[in-house]
């Protein structure tokens, strides 16, 4: 299995960048691909390509998830970047393009997985907490997600406001997740 690295912030925001330049920082970047989901409203690809150049990564092997075959290069990407936005929106598609299981048997191999906020919680067994942080605008009723961890991810919490949900959230919920992780702002969880 790959390794998983979450933020809160993406390749999008100044902080993002900056987290994920230090931890990929000795890593030898320049010969790696990488595959770039990213929701196609917020029109981020330039933004996200520029961030990836800069981390080191060859602007020909930066693969844009709204290029043409980009699905189907996913399972020879060394790092699969899966971004932030509305946590419904962005499974969804993951789930109409086929994207889930792509994702999945990626992983199988030494692939590094980043997700950024809505992208740290796909990474988890479902989206079934997003009800209390996000507006499900898409009316997505399969809210079962990469399943990357036996467990959840909630992006943008400390862990004292985490113990905090925990506490006053309905037990038959939370106890569906053996481990319930989160990840601050400016904060960069790797497991």
């Amino acid at each position: 299995m790959g390794r998983l690295i979450l933020l809160a912030d993406g390749l999008s925001t100044r902080v993002g960048f900056k987290l994920l330049k230090k931890k990929l920082k000795k890593e030898n970047l320049q010969n790696k691909t990488i595959y770039l989901f990213y929701e196609p409203y917020f029109f981020l690809e330039q933004c996200l390509k520029e961030s990836c150049i800069k981390l080191g990564f060859q602007e020909a092997n930066i693969i844009l998830s709204s290029e043409r075959g980009a699905d189907q290069r996913i399972s020879s990407s060394d790092y699969v970047y899966v971004t932030e936005g509305n946590v419904y929106a962005i499974l969804k598609i993951l789930q109409e393009r086929g994207l889930i299981k792509k994702i999945q048997n990626t992983m199988r191999k030494d692939t590094v997985y980043i997700g950024a906020s809505a992208g740290s919680m796909i990474a988890g067994k479902d989206i079934v907490l997003a009800k209390d942080f996000d507006e499900n605008q898409v009316q997505l009723e399969n809210l079962k997600a990469l399943g990357l961890i036996n467990g959840t991810v909630i992006p943008h919490y400390t862990k004292e406001e985490l113990r905090n949900y925990i506490q006053n959230s309905e037990p038959s919920i939370i106890q569906r997740y053996p481990k319930i992780y989160s990840v601050n702002n400016g904060e960069i969880l790797v497991l």
